[in-house]
C-alpha cells in the first residue's frame, strides 16, 4: 500500500521587528527597469550590455546587432523564454524587446484559444480581459521572483492626459498598451527615456509633466555633490552607454546641464586673429 504523502507545513508568518527595515539593493542589476525612446537610438544595444543578458526579441529580427538574442513570435514562446531565463545559470538578465509586442501576443493567444477576434466578443463581463492581465503579469513576475534582472523595452509616443480641472495635455511615454503600461508603472523601479540632448545621445532619468520617467530610489542617480541627476550623456557606443548608466547609478556622473567647466571640452573657434602663420 502506497504511503500517503503529508503536505509540507508552511512557515509561520513573522512580522519584521521595529528595526528590521528593507535595505534597497546597492547594485543596479537588482532592479527592474524600463528603457523606452526613439527608434534606432540604441535601446536594445544598451540593454544587451547588462551582464549575462539574453534579449527576447519580439520586433522583426535585428540581424545587424551582435547580441545574445532569441526570436519570440508567439505568447507560448515568450512563456518558454521566461522559464529558460529562470532555469539557465548563464543568464543574469532577461530583456523583453518590446513589451508592446509581448502584450499583443498574449492578447492574441487568449483570443485564439477562445475562438474569438477580440476579448470583448464573449460579453463575459471582463473575464477574458482579466485572464489576459493575469497571464501577462504573472509570466514576467516569475523573473522578478527568481531575483534575476528584467529590462523592458518600448518605443515612445505622445499620449493625452487630463487633469482634475478637465484640462488636457500631452506627455511623452512608452507606446505599450494601457494595460502593459500600467503593469510597468507598478513593477519597474526605474523607467528611463533614451533620446537626444543638444544633439548628443542621452538618457533622461527623471521626468516632468511632458515626459514620463520613474526613478524609484533617492540614494542613487545623484551627482558627485549629492544632487539629483535628470539627464546623462551616454557616449558614442553601447559599452560607453552602459558604463555611464552604471556610474550614474553609483553617483559618479554629472547632470548633462550641470557639468563643471573643467570637464567640458570646448571647441576653440579659430579666427584669423588667433591663427599664427608658421
Amino acid at each position: 500500500m502506497a504511503k500517503k504523502m503529508s503536505q509540507p507545513k508552511s512557515e509561520k508568518l513573522v512580522l519584521p521587528g521595529p528595526d528590521d527595515y528593507n535595505e534597497p539593493p546597492t547594485e543596479l542589476l537588482a532592479y527592474c527597469m524600463m528603457i523606452y525612446g526613439e527608434k534606432g537610438v540604441g535601446k536594445t544595444s544598451l540593454a544587451s550590455r547588462f551582464p549575462n543578458a539574453v534579449v527576447g526579441m519580439l520586433e522583426p529580427r535585428r540581424r545587424n546587432l551582435k547580441i545574445r538574442q532569441i526570436y519570440l513570435d508567439s505568447w507560448e514562446k515568450v512563456q518558454e523564454y521566461v522559464d529558460l531565463v529562470i532555469e539557465d545559470d548563464t543568464v543574469g538578465t532577461g530583456v523583453i524587446d518590446t513589451i508592446d509586442r509581448a502584450y499583443d501576443h498574449c492578447l492574441a493567444y487568449h483570443c485564439r484559444i477562445r475562438g474569438i477576434k477580440d476579448p470583448s466578443d464573449l460579453n463575459d463581463y471582463g473575464a477574458t480581459w482579466r485572464a489576459i492581465k493575469d497571464d501577462f503579469e504573472s509570466t514576467f513576475n516569475k523573473i522578478l521572483f527568481a531575483e534575476k534582472g528584467l529590462v523592458f523595452i518600448s518605443h515612445a509616443h505622445l499620449r493625452e492626459a487630463e487633469v482634475r480641472t478637465g484640462e488636457k495635455y500631452e506627455f511623452l511615454c512608452p507606446t505599450s498598451s494601457p494595460a502593459a503600461f500600467k503593469y510597468v508603472k507598478a513593477v519597474a523601479d526605474y523607467a528611463f527615456y533614451m533620446g537626444y540632448h543638444n544633439r548628443r545621445r542621452a538618457m533622461y532619468l527623471r521626468g516632468h509633466e511632458d515626459l514620463w520617467c520613474a526613478c524609484g530610489t533617492s540614494d542613487f542617480f545623484l551627482d558627485p555633490e549629492g544632487k539629483e541627476v535628470k539627464t546623462i550623456l551616454l557616449g558614442e557606443n553601447p559599452d560607453a552607454a552602459f558604463d555611464t548608466l552604471l556610474s550614474s547609478f553609483n553617483n559618479k556622473v554629472w547632470d548633462a546641464d550641470n557639468i563643471p567647466e573643467e570637464r567640458v571640452v570646448k571647441k576653440k573657434k579659430v579666427t584669423n586673429g588667433d591663427a599664427k602663420n608658421g
